[in-house]
């Protein structure tokens, strides 16, 4: 006898597994051989439905789709939407500045993500020894400390090949003016994370590292006590051999310098449904379409919430500093007319709090004051594009 919980089985199924009264329950393995089974010019129309942000997961499927993946030129054309928001210069551009030679693949599916790694706040800033979205709060973590390349590997005793078989990321800082003269730069994070793979666990990780320590301050000292007593050598050599200790003893250099010399601030990715009229009158005269595209956008900050903090803090109402809006919480447009229509302009007609506090230090009337100089910067930027 049947149990109640089994389905009814359901004749006349068709090969892809769908059937006409009661949803497919086959196994995923069974689903995904009726899929190998199409014809190739079904899989790519399959494919041209697909959004981009899982185009990375699906060249992961097969040796087909992989292939398929790599032969899409919209790549190109999404990585030529993305630009350093700070400089002006295409984000490409700024990547070879550093020697990076990452895959477009990589670059668009980081441009799709806008949210933090740690918090998950929006951030323009892409941290990039990680290859993450990292805001300005965060940076100061552990987790974000940038080393120079020879002294991060010496450190947790990481062979070269090793980093470079793991994927490790170099950034060239031949052109950049940092405090040191470190050309190369890592993340510690990940120099770590390759160390623990060749050991059991951290702990396994520490004791090793402080055997290797001890060892090498025993040569050390075997060395310098030995030098010491040498009559034949120079005074200086003397001096600089017992000065001169290993790498692996020193402790890791990170000036706050190398984090924010590794952050580039980007505009982000985004899927866009717009509706197109009349795109085929003689077919479909009284119809309308929807189309996804794929659209650049720039986080943007508060300028209403700048005036007043300028005006609360004295620092004047020059349009330098008004503009100047770095260190201001980034948004995305959306948020940002929502924010300003809550917190501003829904706050316009607010009674000052009759405290004989004069306006640049009551919330309302500062408030109200700041929204008249947006509306004064406003007018002067249409003036300046007539």
């Amino acid at each position: 006898m049947a149990r109640e919980t089994d389905a009814p089985r359901v004749k006349n199924a068709s090969p892809l597994g769908i059937r006409d009264a009661t949803p497919s329950r086959q196994p995923l393995a069974e689903a995904c051989l009726n899929l190998n089974a199409l014809p190739p010019e079904l899989k790519l129309l399959i494919y041209s439905y697909l959004d981009p942000v899982h185009l990375a997961t699906v060249a992961r499927v097969s040796l087909f789709w992989r292939a398929v993946v790599l032969a899409d030129r919209r790549w190109d054309s999404w990585v030529a939407m993305l630009k350093d928001t700070s400089s002006g210069k295409s984000l490409m551009d700024t990547l070879y500045s550093y020697q990076m030679d990452l895959s477009p693949r990589i670059i668009v599916s980081l441009c799709f993500n806008i949210q933090c790694s740690s918090c998950g706040k929006d951030t323009d800033q892409l941290f990039l020894p990680l290859l993450q979205r990292v805001c300005t709060l965060c940076q100061v973590k552990e987790v974000y400390s940038v080393a120079a390349l020879s002294s991060a590997l010496s450190a947790y005793d990481v062979r070269p090949k090793e980093a470079k078989d793991a994927g490790l990321v170099v950034l060239d800082m031949s052109e950049k003016s940092l405090s040191t003269n470190a050309s190369k730069l890592v993340s510690v994070t990940a120099v770590k994370k390759i160390a623990l793979a060749k050991h059991a666990n951290e702990a396994a990780l520490e004791v090793h590292l402080n055997n290797r320590k001890d060892r090498l301050l025993t040569m050390h000292n075997t060395r310098s006590s030995t030098s010491a007593q040498t009559t034949n050598q120079p005074p200086r050599k003397k001096i600089r051999l017992l000065l001169q200790r290993p790498a692996a003893l020193r402790d890791l250099h990170t000036p706050l310098d190398y984090t924010q010399a590794c952050i580039v601030s980007t505009n982000y990715l985004e899927l866009s449904t717009e509706f197109a009229l009349d795109l085929f009158p003689a077919a479909h005269a009284n119809s309308s379409y929807t189309y996804t595209q794929v659209v650049a956008k720039e986080l943007k900050s508060c300028r209403i919430c700048r005036i007043a903090d300028c005006l609360r803090n004295g620092l004047g109402l020059e349009i330098a500093t008004l503009t100047d809006l770095r260190g201001m919480e980034k948004m995305v447009p959306a948020d940002l007319a929502r924010h300003q229509e809550v917190v501003h302009y829904g706050r316009r007609a607010a009674r000052c709090q009759g405290l004989g506090e004069d306006e640049e230090t009551c919330p309302a009337c500062s408030n109200r004051f700041a929204l008249e100089v947006e509306q004064d910067l406003k007018e002067l930027e249409e003036e300046e594009e007539h």
